[in-house]
This record gives C-alpha cells, sequence and structure tokens, in this order.
C-alpha cells in the first residue's frame, strides 16, 4: 500500500481533494486525505474481500449473468450451512429455496436440483419447471392449485396406490415432456408420436386452444395407462385427463380401450 500511494499522479490527486478540502472547510476540520489501495486493520480487510468470477480478477458478481449469480448464491449459502452444521452452531436445517430454475440453462437445473437432493436432508422447492420436476422423487411432489372457489388447494403423491413397478416405470418415463402433467390443467393421454400432431390439429379445427386452456397432448409410448391413471387421478393430482387408444391389446387375451 505505502509503495502505490508514492505514485506521482496518486500523491496529485490526494493533494488536490486536500486543498479543495481545506478550501471548504478551512483549517479546523483536522483531515488529510490519503488514498490507499487496504486497510491495514484486519477486520476492515476480511470485510474488503471481493468475490470475481474469473481468474484475472476483472469481473465481479455484478458483472456475471443473473443465472450465474444465482448458483454463486446458492453455493454461498450452503457453504455457510455446512459451517455452521460442523461448528455445532445448529444441528440441522432446511432449506427452502423458491425457483431454482430462474434464469438458469434447462441442463443446469437438472445438474443444480440434482445436487441439491443428494446433499440436503430437508429440501422444499417451489417451481415451474418440468426439467426439475422430471428428476424428483414421484412420492414427494405437491400440487397446488385454486379451486372453483379461489383457494388454494395441495394434492400430493405420497399415498399413490402404485405398485413397486408401477413406480419404477412413472420415475423412468416421467422425462421433461411428460412432466408437463404436473404443471396442467387438463390432460390428453395418446399411444404415440402421431396422436400428439393430431389431437391439437383436430382440436384448432374445431377452434379450441388447447395451450390457451392449459391442456396438453401426452405421448405414454404404448398401451399402459394405468400408472398414469392413477396418477392424475382421484386419489393422486386429481388433475381432469382423457385417454383415447384404437383398443391395442395389452395382453393375448384381453383388449383394453379407454375414452373418457
Amino acid at each position: 500500500m505505502n509503495e502505490l500511494a508514492k505514485d506521482d499522479q496518486i500523491r496529485a490527486v490526494a493533494n488536490d481533494l486536500s486543498t479543495r478540502i481545506n478550501d471548504m472547510a478551512g483549517p479546523r476540520l483536522d483531515m488529510m486525505p490519503t488514498l490507499g489501495f487496504a486497510s491495514s486493520i484486519p477486520d476492515r480487510l476480511l470485510r474488503s474481500i471481493r468475490l470475481f468470477v474469473d481468474h484475472e480478477r476483472s469481473r465481479s458478481v455484478g458483472d456475471t449473468s443473473t443465472g450465474n449469480a444465482n448458483v454463486i448464491y446458492l453455493s454461498m449459502l450452503l457453504e455457510r450451512l455446512e459451517s455452521r452444521r460442523v461448528a455445532d452452531i445448529v444441528v440441522d436445517t432446511v432449506l427452502a429455496v423458491e425457483e431454482p430454475e430462474a434464469h438458469i440453462h434447462p441442463i443446469l437445473q437438472r445438474q443444480l436440483f440434482r445436487y441439491l437432493l443428494n446433499s440436503e436432508t430437508a429440501l422444499v422447492v417451489t417451481t415451474h419447471s418440468p426439467h426439475i420436476a422430471a428428476v424428483s422423487k414421484l412420492d414427494s411432489l405437491i400440487l397446488l392449485r385454486q379451486d372453483i372457489s379461489g383457494a388454494t388447494i395441495a394434492e400430493t403423491t405420497s399415498r399413490l396406490p402404485l405398485t413397486e413397478t408401477e413406480k419404477e416405470d412413472l420415475e423412468r418415463y416421467l422425462d421433461v415432456t411428460r412432466a408437463e402433467l404436473l404443471f396442467c390443467n387438463a390432460a390428453i393421454l395418446v399411444e404415440g408420436v402421431s396422436e400428439v400432431y393430431l389431437m391439437p390439429a383436430i382440436a384448432q379445427a374445431l377452434k379450441f386452444d388447447l395451450d390457451a386452456h392449459g391442456v396438453i397432448v401426452a405421448n405414454i409410448a404404448g398401451t399402459d395407462f394405468g400408472p398414469y391413471r392413477k396418477l392424475l387421478g382421484t386419489e393422486g393430482l386429481r388433475i381432469p385427463h382423457a385417454i383415447i387408444t384404437d383398443g391395442d391389446p395389452t395382453n393375448r387375451r384381453q383388449k383394453t380401450t379407454f375414452l373418457l
């Protein structure tokens, strides 16, 4: 700090500032302005530490994107929580994160949420992201929505009447596209990709806008509608839905056709 303060231009600025203050306030003001680059007091020096986002220390957090800043903030919060746990300042914590997908790339959303799931024992997340919902535990979902009176109601997947095989199938196949089922007002479940293109066209011909009403067409890629019925039905999330199929056999002896 002393060596830098000897620079002629820095000394000139300090002298000009001192002269101006003396002219403004007179000699009674006991002040000698001096320019420096760090405090010699340890506490002040620690408080002056800044976080940069590059090796050259040329970009601060304020110079990076909002998504990157959110990740940095969350990582700093987790570091603080961990240090407090190690020091026995807190016994345990409940981490609540509101919409971690904000300004974050979809792939990073999944990566970030997987990390939180594996590192935090008690985690509450609010989200509108199918990317996060797609990697969530099936029995941990809570859906909040308004009923016809305007009150907020909650439906949960914790009591779904699923077999272990059905649960594994849903968790495996509830990908980003099908995870939109968790955010829609109503759903049309179909067998394949052809119907995904056909149903909106039929709706448009009938002058009904599916998107405007929050209706999605979900490709189940087969005829195993049973687990999805349980997920969306009265013992699950209570989402209105219809199933359209041409009656492909579910086994050699039986055909099943749903049209609800």
